[in-house]
Formats: C-alpha cells, structure tokens, sequence
C-alpha cells in the first residue's frame, strides 16, 4: 500500500474484515473499483458519527453535478460529479487520472452549497444520508 499511497491521504475504501486485538486491531481494506481509491478535488466536512443514517449505498451524485460519499465515521467527501465519470481513467496507482485537472466557478459553487448544507445538518442534528 506505501507504494501507491502516503500518510495522511484521504482514501474511499470497502472495510472487508476488521482483526481483532490479537490482530493489533487492523482492518483490511478493499479499493476494487472506480469509486474508491485516492480522493482528490473535493472537500471534506467531519460530523458526528451519530448524525449519519446507516444505509447500504454511500455514495450519492445530485443532478447540479455534485457527487457525495457518507462515511459511518462521519466523514463527508464531496466532490465534482465529472471527476469519477466521463473525466476520469483508473491507472494502476489507484488515482484518478484527469484530462481537465481545473473545477469551474459553478461546481465550486455547488461544492460550498452542499457542503453548507451538510454543515446546517450537523449543527441542528439532524440525521444525514
């Protein structure tokens, strides 16, 4: 994993089996496909981990071209839909790789919308998913 990843990089993963104490307490991790691996051009909210609905699926994408993953830990990616679509190729690095690398004033926009919104949510406690 150093090979293709750092400390402190932010990373989407499937929790495939978590070790007990015996194990040293490690989790194994699975970045099979597209929608997860190395996160990149997006923001990051952090809420409390009681806020977020369990549900099966995780990932979301809103028509005005905004994509968000929920995580149970509470934290919030969001990110540019074309980032992870059309855009974007997988190299065996585990990052996307991006013909266009610039995200428009209308997608930061819509970016700072859902994260307000996501912020609103955390601060009246209201359930997020």
């Amino acid at each position: 994993m150093r090979k293709y990843l750092t400390e402190n990089d932010l990373i989407s993963a499937e929790v495939q089996k978590v070790l007990s104490q015996d194990g040293g307490g490690m989790a194994m991790l699975h970045t099979r496909s597209l929608r997860y691996g190395k996160l990149s051009q997006g923001v990051l909210v952090k809420c409390s981990p009681s806020l977020i609905k369990p549900r099966k699926n995780h990932f979301h994408t809103f028509p005005f071209g905004v994509s968000i993953i929920i995580g149970n830990n509470g934290y919030i990616w969001i990110y540019p839909t074309s980032e992870l679509d059309n855009m974007g190729s997988f190299d065996p690095s585990n990052e996307i790789v991006l013909e266009k690398s610039n995200i428009t004033v209308e997608q930061m926009e819509s970016l700072s919308r859902v994260r307000n919104c996501v912020i609103a949510l955390s601060k009246y406690n209201m359930m997020i998913y």
